[in-house]
């Protein structure tokens, strides 16, 4: 797609136009049961981060601790609904009209499209997936941020503060490392991921230029667990052929 297209979807990731602070508070408290100042000693108003679907406060817990909170916009569930039913409908009419989408399956894809997206505004299968790959990815270096699950829920996230660099906006940081510390990085985080997805069988799914961080040591960590993907072990199997084909440029074993 063209560049000027790619500039504007890429300000979903975490950019978006910010809600209010007041809508987001309500939101908040709704959450948390409890008025904000009951468990935060300060919440910063201006979000750190403004994504389509939720924004990213900066806050300290009573104790001092310093955490963010991410907090879904009010309306995204509905939007997402009203969104994936207008796609079904215009899937069912190529689905009609189409060879080519039937063959694709593509009301399915719709179908599948649609689950991800309700699992992603449900933060507690969030905090399930950073449980099920922190092992994997602190094996290798790659950091995720602990979650304080007390204070955590559907529609809220209370997490540890990263103060990290989106690689989107990691431009300068990245030209000040030296040449093999970026190496060592970029090494460690494929190795991560194509241990994921071609060992474990569960891998981070939107790995986006706004949810991997990099820091001045030359360190990564990741942030937004909501997609998570998953493979059995023939995909895997399969999938690790074709790399090594690819890796070994045997066109004849890739196909």
């Amino acid at each position: 797609i063209p560049p000027v297209y790619i500039s504007e979807l890429s300000k979903l990731q975490n950019q978006a136009a910010p809600l209010p602070w007041a809508t987001m508070r309500a939101q908040l408290e709704a959450e948390l049961h409890a008025p904000p100042d009951q468990v935060f000693a300060e919440i910063d108003e201006e979000p750190l981060a403004s994504a389509s679907v939720a924004q990213v406060h900066a806050a300290r817990l009573i104790d001092g601790s310093p955490v963010v909170v991410k907090i879904q916009r009010p309306g995204a569930e509905e939007q997402m609904t009203m969104d994936v039913e207008i796609l079904g409908r215009l899937a069912d009419m190529w689905h009609r009209n189409s060879p080519q989408a039937r063959a694709l399956g593509l009301r399915g894809l719709v179908d599948g499209f649609g689950q991800s997206l309700a699992e992603e505004l449900d933060y507690r299968i969030e905090m399930d997936n950073m449980a099920a790959l922190r092992p994997s990815l602190g094996r290798h270096g790659i950091r995720t941020p602990e979650v304080n699950e007390e204070r955590s829920g559907r529609r809220i996230i209370v997490m540890e503060r990263f103060d990290g660099v989106p690689v989107g906006k990691a431009a300068d940081l990245l030209a000040a490392l030296p040449a093999e510390t970026r190496k060592e990085t970029a090494s460690k985080l494929l190795d991560a991921v194509l241990t994921q997805m071609v060992g474990d069988g569960v891998f981070h799914a939107d790995l986006h230029a706004g949810n991997v961080l990099v820091w001045p040591d030359g360190s990564a960590g990741l942030l937004d667990f909501g997609a998570v993907g998953r493979l059995d072990s023939p995909t895997r199997r399969t999938l690790g052929l074709l790399l090594w084909a690819v890796d070994a440029d045997d066109p004849v074993l890739a196909t």
